[in-house]
């Protein structure tokens, strides 16, 4: 099937009693947009395994920096409120509750608004539609869907990325924060 075909298959024409009908959706179209769906459905779990990551990190670095992290906020007298390792201890405090709330953030469900019959979030009141398709629109159905289902799992990668990058970055903060107060002693 030549691209114009393709382009025109998935045309609505209108019918002799005013209703549109679709004539049929190349099943390579269809293949390729069930390809995407299903890549940015992979993009999803990496996401929140990069952030489970960074989770184990971040306990790991709590674990083992635990007394420090006591020592530089207990009895804290105010000639210490002014010492360098009190400030970066603050610091890292800081750091540490940023890359918490962006981990959050990130495992936060999110659902968009949609009738797509391809989220459980929809059913049952999807299953109407999905079992009153007419045999003549079925693969536009299907194509519909799953464009519609894209555009609302490209939208939900993007901001998790978005905080799994910010996380990161709160992460090489902690990091570097912790060198630098155990290279105080």
């Amino acid at each position: 099937m030549s691209n114009e075909t393709a382009r025109e298959a998935i045309a609505p024409m209108g019918s002799p009693a005013g209703l549109a009908s679709y004539s049929y959706v190349d099943s390579t179209v269809v293949d390729y947009v069930k390809t995407i769906h299903q890549t940015f459905h992979d993009q999803l779990k990496t996401a929140d395994q990069k952030v489970a990551y960074v989770f184990t990190f971040l306990v790991a670095i709590l674990v083992f920096w635990s007394t420090g992290f006591k020592k530089g906020f207990a009895m804290v007298a105010l000639s210490d409120l002014i010492s360098l390792r009190w400030f970066l201890t603050f610091c890292f405090a800081g750091a540490l509750c940023y890359t918490i709330a962006c981990i959050a953030l990130v495992i936060r469900p999110r659902v968009r608004p949609s009738r797509v019959a391809l989220f459980w979030g929809t059913w049952p009141g999807a299953a109407d539609a999905v079992k009153n398709i007419p045999e003549f629109m079925a693969s536009h159905f299907v194509f519909d869907e799953y464009v519609e289902n894209v555009q609302n799992l490209a939208a939900i990668c993007q901001h998790k990325f978005r905080y799994v990058g910010l996380a990161y970055r709160g992460l090489g903060a902690m990091v570097l924060l912790h060198i630098s107060i155990l290279t105080l002693g």
